[in-house]
């Protein structure tokens, strides 16, 4: 305990930055689901299946429109290279084409504003921890949440689902201020992006790969099993993603600091050690919740038991992935991320239409876990290569 204190008292620095991130991300996380528990209560499960449905075509078109600038802009930003507005000027351009594609395909106006609400927000957000601007992260991010309530809460009472969508894509608009700011910072040089070109294109095939990793499931889920099971296995990631509030909150750190040359290592022990206790937890109170405060969501019980022990390899992979990204290693992650995905695509398919959403959720987890083992195999590796290496 004494240790623990002092590892405390000697990093009051870490303490205050995560302190940050961690106060807006629970707080904001706190109400972002609450809502989205309400609306599950409000909404028929069909619904809620659907509304999920749009947002992850949503979430890929932004991903892809992205071309994996985030992680550029995190990376390279602590770093005292001046990359944002020629990143910025590339992601217009394909987001200019992405939306194309989105109204030829579904014609939906609502989608294409929330995929570009995705673009900018992502853009912003990235741009403020590159420059480890914790601060105005937390501001942001707890009043996106408080938007997200209000107007679409009012929209759907209007539009129904569409109405939802539509106010998720204006409750980012605050960001606007954020990416307008960033792309005024720097001139475009693209000499920046080439000499960075593999790192560029390897985040953005690693960043599709995660974000298809977490909505691709939902658009095949849709079409092969039904709305009603996507909005049963749509809840029940959602109260699993509270459960990873702070093993995400970690990782935004993590990334600038890790790239900063800043070792990490004593919070990451913490963050693994704290996640296990969190996974414990939610496999064994879920079904008494679920049961007790939403009784349409039952089925989604065993998918939340199964989930919860996705916590402890996700979390561990973030702790390394935050090392790899920070040594430009972002291959490594890639790879990671596409064992990952196709686990998780070829549990939906395989295990889907035979055990339905136990199948899927544990289809889920078996890809976490085999991604992280791959990561920890490869990092003992290279720690074992830098010691023989020191050794010589």
């Amino acid at each position: 305990m004494n240790k623990f204190w002092n590892i405390i008292k000697n990093n009051l620095t870490t303490v205050k930055h995560i302190s940050a991130i961690g106060t807006a991300d629970v707080v904001g996380t706190a109400i972002s689901s609450i809502f989205w528990l309400y609306l599950a209560s409000i909404m028929t499960v069909n619904g809620y299946g659907i509304v999920n449905y749009y947002i992850a075509i949503a979430n890929i078109a932004a991903t892809i429109a992205l071309m994996g600038s985030e992680n550029t802009l995190r990376v390279y930003l602590p770093k005292g290279v001046k990359i944002q507005s020629t990143a910025y000027a590339i992601v217009f351009l394909s987001s200019a084409v992405t939306c194309l594609v989105l109204f030829l395909v579904y014609s939906k106006i609502e989608i294409i504003i929330l995929t570009l609400s995705f673009v900018i927000s992502n853009l912003a957000i990235a741009d403020t921890l590159g420059h480890k601007e914790f601060t105005a992260y937390s501001k942001f991010f707890v009043l996106q949440k408080i938007l997200l309530v209000i107007f679409s809460i009012v929209l759907y009472y209007f539009l129904g689902t569409n109405g939802v969508i539509l106010g998720l894509a204006i409750s980012f608009s605050p960001y606007i201020y954020q990416a307008v700011r960033g792309f005024s910072d720097s001139k475009i040089c693209f000499i920046l992006i080439k000499e960075r070109l593999a790192f560029f294109l390897t985040s953005f095939i690693n960043t599709f790969t995660g974000v298809a990793r977490g909505q691709v499931d939902k658009l095949i889920i849709a079409p092969m099993l039904g709305f009603e099971l996507l909005g049963n296995y749509a809840f029940a990631l959602q109260v699993v993603a509270v459960f990873m509030i702070f093993p995400n909150i970690i990782y935004k750190y993590t990334v600038s600091t890790d790239s900063g040359g800043k070792s990490n290592t004593a919070v990451k022990k913490i963050t693994v050690l704290i996640s296990i206790i969190i996974s414990v937890i939610g496999a064994t109170l879920s079904p008494i919740a679920i049961s007790t405060f939403f009784p349409k969501y039952v089925l989604a019980t065993q998918a939340i038991q199964i989930l919860s022990f996705h916590i402890i390899p996700a979390t561990i992979a973030l702790m390394i992935n935050s090392k790899f990204l920070a040594m430009e290693k972002n291959r490594f992650v890639l790879v990671g991320t596409i064992i990952s995905l196709s686990v998780n695509i070829s549990g939906v398919v395989i295990l889907g239409p035979l055990f339905g959403i136990v199948g899927i959720s544990s289809g889920l987890v078996l890809g976490t876990v085999m991604a992280c083992v791959y990561l920890i195999l490869v990092n003992n590796k290279m720690k074992s290569d830098e010691s023989t290496s020191v050794i010589r």
